[in-house]
């Protein structure tokens, strides 16, 4: 793992791609807890799973002509995580003359790039508060979706080392402890154990129904444990962040 401000790339990663992450999940991932992640396929699978195309890493065919191109690459590509972030500026006339560099004006420029590094902050540092709360400087007070986040902001580097699309429910306990999932050293009275983040909310008896309590706290309205929806099950391990 490596402290740069930004990493430069392996001479064996392929490609670069982003993967958006909650403030959990990234609390997880510095905990050294977190080393899966999984998102749902579209379009979701229709018959048997989907098998890697022998003549393309990236690419799964599944029945009836049904093709995918892996969003999160292949082992050994490397992902740079988008969080929930806002702007910060410690000197307030300049504030609103802000024009966000593009990142490959500031990628390679170490100065540029740790001047602008320190005009965003992240809510996973702040959590339940509002960015004019957090004592950085002039604000606009809005938090900002992980989709809009610059890849110059990105602190947290993550390199694939495996993929494959499985159902969700599929997982195991070992699976549902790699996404984060926590043990308590003490139960609950019921024999409650597992939970995904803050021990002073709902137990689980396993770490499975802790993930599926998770799962469905982040994609309840569309694709429910329920469901069992086919998913992307992403191996990786932290580089850098």
């Amino acid at each position: 793992m490596t402290n740069e401000l930004f990493p430069a790339l392996s001479a064996s990663v392929i490609s670069l791609r982003p993967i958006s992450m909650t403030a959990t999940s990234i609390d997880g991932i510095r905990k050294q807890l977190k080393t899966q992640t999984r998102r749902t396929m579209y379009p979701q699978p229709v018959g048997t799973r989907p098998v890697q195309d022998p003549e393309n890493a990236l690419h799964w065919i599944g029945e009836n002509g049904q093709r995918w191109r892996s969003a999160y690459g292949v082992p050994g590509d490397e992902l740079w995580v988008r969080e929930v972030w806002a702007l910060v500026e410690p000197y307030p006339e300049v504030f609103q003359k802000y024009e966000l560099p593009i990142a490959r004006r500031v990628e390679k420029n170490p100065v540029a790039l740790e001047y602008w590094r320190k005009r965003i902050i992240f809510y996973s540092d702040f959590p339940g508060k509002k960015p004019e709360q957090c004592d950085r400087g002039a604000t606009d007070n809005k938090w900002r979706s992980p989709v809009t986040m610059p890849r110059w902001g990105a602190r947290l580097w993550l390199k694939v080392t495996g993929i494959w699309p499985q159902q969700v429910q599929e997982i195991s306990e070992a699976g549902a402890l790699a996404e984060g999932i926590q043990r308590q050293a003490l139960p609950e009275l019921s024999g409650n154990r597992y939970h995904w983040g803050d021990p002073s909310k709902d137990r689980y008896k396993t770490a499975v129904e802790a993930y599926a309590a998770l799962w469905d706290s982040i994609n309840g309205k569309t694709n429910r444990w329920a469901l069992n929806p086919w998913v992307w099950r992403v191996s990786f391990e932290r580089i850098a962040g």
